[in-house]
């Protein structure tokens, strides 16, 4: 018997599996979907068998098969098909592929539950269906995620949520009032052996409620009813840093229409693409085309909507205020404040100044590796890099003239928050960013003044503030990510006759 099986370690995309050749006392344990140890380049690797051939002919010696790492295959068919979707869809290798989606088989074993896998070959799947969820109030979204859980459970099934952010998994499992008996979350850093026992339940097709970021498209479903992707026009979906990258809302439509369930799209303000293709369904309803569940984002809705007001700081400067922080602004949050109200601020820059530099010579601190220049942080008095995490001193002298002219230029989040104290000493202010630990919404809510910049954006709920600023804000506008990123958050926020500036 030959399998054909690949490796999981990094190889060109040409090379797609290689030939085994099995041994005689495994040709009767051995299936398509196991994961199996090969000798590949004189070292030991796990393989992913796609394929057997009962005849031993071959016009080359083949290396056998070492042994089955499990005694059940592990990979589902549906998951061998989603491998090769990913290859030809992102133009990945395969290998990678193989190598990202096998879970680490741990040294003590524990075996699946073969009762709950007869089960779900007998179960009727429904009809693939696309639908749209576009709100206004979030809670008619966790309202609705509700009912399908509930509808799913009764059916024995399992709905996998979709989330942007790790840091939105427990948040959302909170909301909906969730279990841990009947909740399931995933994500990149769960450790090896626990991520290999939620496989196997997941794998066992026992009725579960799982909620994860994008690694979870990867995993084994059996009894799929149900595919939720939460904040969809977000674009954290998307794996962009490490190979294979893909679009986790494209596998997730994938898996949809192969598991034959519901998947619905989640947002506040839909995506371009989201929003092309619901003006076309006249022509494709026969297709289960896109169909919103609450078109009330078109209709514009009856729901009170706050006031937005933008001030011009050149205006500002010519009244010789220097500051990001408008007087009117100040006396908005003053105003705020003494009716007990919460505001936040929103200030895409983290530190204390943008950049550092001598004014002797001009030169500019930059980061030796990504060449952009170094933010500076009075929390440990050192200059960062926001890209590559480079950390460095600052020097008493120019490194280029040895001049002692060292300034600091440019206004970052911490440098607001020291003139916010200024003007309202004794104010409780909170700065949520990267470089600071997330400690939830319970604190926030001790906060009277909230400063944040994109980090904040996905975690922090804004039903609580009656003032929204943006500082800078045209700064924003020349940068698509950041824009997207705040405009779809809080264009979805009821403001309730509250204010943004």
């Amino acid at each position: 018997m030959i399998a054909n099986i690949i490796p999981a370690v990094r190889l060109p995309r040409s090379t797609e599996f290689f030939s085994y050749s099995v041994p005689c006392d495994l040709e009767n344990q051995i299936k398509t979907g196991h994961i199996v140890e090969v000798n590949f380049r004189n070292k030991n690797v796990p393989g992913l068998v796609i394929k057997l051939k009962k005849s031993n002919a071959s016009k080359y010696k083949l290396k056998t098969v070492r042994k089955i790492l499990y005694p059940e295959p592990l990979v589902t068919p549906e998951q061998i098909k989603l491998i090769d979707f990913i290859t030809n869809y992102y133009a990945a290798a395969k290998s990678i592929v193989v190598k990202s989606m096998l879970p680490e088989i741990p040294k003590r074993q524990k075996t699946i539950n073969k009762k709950h896998l007869t089960i779900n070959k007998k179960q009727i799947k429904t009809r693939y269906k696309k639908k749209l969820f576009w709100y206004q109030d979030e809670n008619e979204v966790l309202q609705y995620l509700s009912k399908k859980i509930k509808y799913s459970f009764k059916k024995g099934g399992q709905v996998l949520i979709l989330v942007p952010e790790i840091g939105l998994i427990k948040q959302l499992i909170n909301k909906l009032n969730l279990t841990d008996k009947q909740v399931i979350n995933v994500h990149a850093d769960i450790p090896k052996t626990k991520f290999f026992k939620l496989w196997l339940e997941i794998l066992s097709g026992q009725p579960k409620i799982i909620v994860g970021t994008k690694i979870s498209v990867l995993l084994p479903f059996s009894n799929l009813e149900e595919i939720v992707i939460y904040h969809e026009h977000n674009w954290n979906h998307k794996q962009s840093d490490i190979n294979p990258r893909y679009d986790a809302r494209v596998i997730a439509e994938w898996l949809a229409k192969e598991h034959r369930c519901q998947l619905t799209l989640t947002a506040s303000a839909p995506r371009i693409e989201t929003y092309y293709y619901y003006k076309n369904t006249k022509t494709l309803k026969q297709k289960n085309a896109y169909l919103p569940v609450n078109t009330s984002r078109l209709r514009q809705g009856n729901k009170k909507t706050g006031k937005i007001e933008i001030i011009d700081l050149k205006q500002e400067r010519l009244k010789g205020n220097y500051s990001l922080l408008s007087d009117k602004l100040v006396d908005q949050i003053k105003e705020k404040l003494s009716k007990e109200q919460k505001v936040f601020i929103f200030h895409n820059r983290k530190g204390l100044a943008q950049f550092v530099f001598c004014q002797d010579c001009g030169h500019v601190f930059k980061c030796p590796e990504c060449q952009v220049s170094l933010f500076y942080h009075s929390s440990d008095k050192k200059l960062h890099c926001h890209h590559c995490d480079f950390l460095e001193d600052v020097p008493p002298l120019c490194p280029s003239c040895q001049g002692p002219n060292i300034k600091f230029k440019g206004q970052g989040l911490e440098k607001v928050k020291l003139e916010l104290q200024k003007e309202l000493s004794g104010t409780k202010i909170i700065r949520v960013d990267k470089t600071i630990k997330w400690f939830g919404n319970e604190v926030i809510g001790q906060c009277s003044i909230v400063l944040g910049t994109e980090f904040a954006l996905n975690k922090i709920d804004f039903g609580q503030f009656d003032l929204i600023a943006f500082t800078n804000f045209d700064q924003l506008l020349n940068c698509l990510l950041y824009t997207s990123d705040a405009a779809d958050e809080l264009d979805g926020v009821d403001l309730g006759g509250r204010r943004i500036i």
